[in-house]
Protein backbone atom coordinates (compact mmCIF):
# COMPACT_ATOMS: atom_id res chain seq x y z
CA UNK A 1 0.00 0.00 0.00
CA UNK A 2 2.42 2.40 0.73
CA UNK A 3 3.74 2.03 -2.75
CA UNK A 4 0.72 2.73 -4.35
CA UNK A 5 0.32 6.16 -2.18
CA UNK A 6 4.01 7.45 -2.67
CA UNK A 7 3.45 8.39 -6.44
CA UNK A 8 0.16 10.04 -5.75
CA UNK A 9 1.46 12.01 -2.84
CA UNK A 10 4.03 13.16 -5.01
CA UNK A 11 1.62 13.86 -7.68
CA UNK A 12 -0.69 16.16 -5.24
CA UNK A 13 2.97 18.13 -4.27
CA UNK A 14 3.60 18.36 -7.94
CA UNK A 15 0.12 19.65 -8.68
CA UNK A 16 0.46 22.33 -5.21
CA UNK A 17 3.42 23.28 -7.00
CA UNK A 18 2.52 24.07 -10.37
CA UNK A 19 -0.58 26.34 -9.44
CA UNK A 20 -0.46 29.84 -9.11
CA UNK A 21 -0.36 30.85 -5.51
CA UNK A 22 -3.61 32.52 -4.26
CA UNK A 23 -3.44 36.15 -4.04
CA UNK A 24 -5.54 37.98 -1.44
CA UNK A 25 -7.50 40.45 -3.21
CA UNK A 26 -6.48 43.63 -3.46
CA UNK A 27 -8.51 46.23 -1.69
CA UNK A 28 -8.52 50.43 -3.20
CA UNK A 29 -10.78 52.77 -0.97
CA UNK A 30 -12.24 54.65 -3.31
CA UNK A 31 -12.33 58.44 -2.34
CA UNK A 32 -15.21 60.66 -2.10
CA UNK A 33 -16.96 63.58 -1.34
CA UNK A 34 -20.05 64.89 0.20
CA UNK A 35 -22.86 66.09 -1.98
CA UNK A 36 -25.98 65.98 1.11
CA UNK A 37 -25.75 64.64 4.54
CA UNK A 38 -29.17 65.20 6.44
CA UNK A 39 -29.52 64.17 9.94
CA UNK A 40 -33.26 63.96 9.40
CA UNK A 41 -35.65 64.91 6.89
CA UNK A 42 -34.83 62.28 4.69
CA UNK A 43 -37.01 59.77 2.10
CA UNK A 44 -38.84 57.66 4.45
CA UNK A 45 -38.02 54.35 3.04
CA UNK A 46 -34.51 52.36 3.36
CA UNK A 47 -32.14 53.34 0.18
CA UNK A 48 -28.86 51.87 -0.88
CA UNK A 49 -28.10 52.63 -4.11
CA UNK A 50 -25.41 53.44 -6.65
CA UNK A 51 -26.34 55.88 -9.44
CA UNK A 52 -24.88 55.59 -12.69
CA UNK A 53 -27.02 57.87 -14.88
CA UNK A 54 -29.21 61.26 -15.06
CA UNK A 55 -32.13 60.04 -15.24
CA UNK A 56 -31.65 57.92 -11.78
CA UNK A 57 -29.85 60.76 -10.57
CA UNK A 58 -32.91 63.17 -11.20
CA UNK A 59 -35.44 60.16 -9.69
CA UNK A 60 -33.56 59.70 -6.24
CA UNK A 61 -32.62 63.61 -5.66
CA UNK A 62 -36.47 64.11 -5.76
CA UNK A 63 -36.65 61.42 -3.40
CA UNK A 64 -34.42 62.48 -0.94
CA UNK A 65 -36.13 65.98 -0.88
CA UNK A 66 -39.78 64.66 -1.14
CA UNK A 67 -40.50 66.17 2.07
CA UNK A 68 -38.72 69.71 1.08
CA UNK A 69 -41.22 72.56 0.72
CA UNK A 70 -39.23 73.11 -2.63
CA UNK A 71 -36.82 70.98 -4.60
CA UNK A 72 -33.60 72.51 -4.35
CA UNK A 73 -31.27 72.39 -7.33
CA UNK A 74 -29.24 69.20 -8.43
CA UNK A 75 -25.88 69.23 -8.62
CA UNK A 76 -24.81 68.34 -12.28
CA UNK A 77 -22.49 64.90 -12.26
CA UNK A 78 -20.36 63.74 -15.31
CA UNK A 79 -21.54 60.01 -15.27
CA UNK A 80 -18.69 58.50 -17.90
CA UNK A 81 -16.28 59.38 -14.79
CA UNK A 82 -18.29 59.69 -11.92
CA UNK A 83 -20.84 57.66 -9.56
CA UNK A 84 -23.26 58.84 -6.51
CA UNK A 85 -23.52 56.26 -3.67
CA UNK A 86 -26.97 56.91 -1.87
CA UNK A 87 -27.82 55.72 1.97
CA UNK A 88 -30.78 56.43 3.22
CA UNK A 89 -32.09 54.31 6.77
CA UNK A 90 -35.76 53.93 7.36
CA UNK A 91 -35.40 55.79 10.37
CA UNK A 92 -33.71 55.72 13.34
CA UNK A 93 -35.13 55.82 17.13
CA UNK A 94 -33.72 59.44 18.36
CA UNK A 95 -31.39 62.23 16.92
CA UNK A 96 -28.68 61.30 18.93
CA UNK A 97 -28.27 58.79 15.92
CA UNK A 98 -25.94 59.72 12.81
CA UNK A 99 -25.22 58.08 9.73
CA UNK A 100 -22.45 58.46 7.47
CA UNK A 101 -20.81 56.51 4.31
CA UNK A 102 -17.41 56.20 5.80
CA UNK A 103 -15.66 54.39 3.36
CA UNK A 104 -15.96 52.76 -0.23
CA UNK A 105 -13.75 50.13 -0.95
CA UNK A 106 -13.06 48.32 -4.23
CA UNK A 107 -11.44 44.77 -4.56
CA UNK A 108 -11.09 43.07 -8.03
CA UNK A 109 -14.89 41.74 -8.04
CA UNK A 110 -16.56 43.57 -5.01
CA UNK A 111 -17.39 47.52 -4.51
CA UNK A 112 -18.32 47.57 -0.33
CA UNK A 113 -19.90 50.84 1.00
CA UNK A 114 -19.39 51.06 4.73
CA UNK A 115 -21.68 53.18 6.54
CA UNK A 116 -20.97 54.29 9.89
CA UNK A 117 -24.22 54.27 12.42
CA UNK A 118 -23.51 56.25 15.52
CA UNK A 119 -25.28 56.86 18.92
CA UNK A 120 -24.42 58.20 22.10
CA UNK A 121 -24.32 56.59 25.36
CA UNK A 122 -23.18 57.25 28.96
CA UNK A 123 -24.64 58.86 32.30
CA UNK A 124 -23.82 62.02 30.93
CA UNK A 125 -25.94 61.99 27.81
CA UNK A 126 -28.10 64.80 27.46
CA UNK A 127 -31.80 63.36 27.43
CA UNK A 128 -33.45 63.69 23.63
CA UNK A 129 -36.94 63.67 22.28
CA UNK A 130 -38.61 60.99 21.50
CA UNK A 131 -38.84 61.49 17.79
CA UNK A 132 -37.60 59.20 14.38
CA UNK A 133 -35.57 60.89 12.32
CA UNK A 134 -34.72 59.98 8.57
CA UNK A 135 -31.13 59.91 7.92
CA UNK A 136 -29.53 60.44 4.30
CA UNK A 137 -25.72 60.59 3.32
CA UNK A 138 -24.99 61.21 -0.69
CA UNK A 139 -21.27 61.15 -1.62
CA UNK A 140 -19.68 61.66 -5.19
CA UNK A 141 -17.25 59.09 -6.23
CA UNK A 142 -14.74 58.38 -9.38
CA UNK A 143 -16.70 55.63 -11.42
CA UNK A 144 -15.81 52.22 -10.89
CA UNK A 145 -16.14 49.25 -13.59
CA UNK A 146 -19.10 48.20 -14.05
CA UNK A 147 -19.09 44.61 -13.33
CA UNK A 148 -17.98 46.19 -9.42
CA UNK A 149 -21.56 48.32 -9.55
CA UNK A 150 -23.52 45.41 -10.20
CA UNK A 151 -21.76 43.77 -7.47
CA UNK A 152 -21.93 46.40 -4.10
CA UNK A 153 -21.87 45.40 -0.54
CA UNK A 154 -23.32 48.15 2.01
CA UNK A 155 -22.06 47.19 5.47
CA UNK A 156 -23.26 48.92 8.55
CA UNK A 157 -20.91 49.21 11.30
CA UNK A 158 -22.53 50.55 14.92
CA UNK A 159 -20.65 52.49 16.75
CA UNK A 160 -21.10 54.52 20.04
CA UNK A 161 -19.97 57.98 21.89
CA UNK A 162 -19.63 57.67 25.59
CA UNK A 163 -21.00 60.94 26.55
CA UNK A 164 -18.09 63.15 28.61
CA UNK A 165 -19.23 64.55 32.29
CA UNK A 166 -19.71 68.48 31.72
CA UNK A 167 -16.83 70.57 32.58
Amino acid sequence: MPTVLRPLSLFIVLLWLALPPIMAQQAEEVPFETIIKYSSNGPRKELQRIVTDKRDWKRIWKKAHRNFPSLPPRPEVDFSNRMIVVVAFEYLPDPSYTIAISKIIMTEDLLRVVVKETTRSGRFCAPVPDILIYPLHIVEAERVKNKLIRNVQFEVERGTVDCQPPG
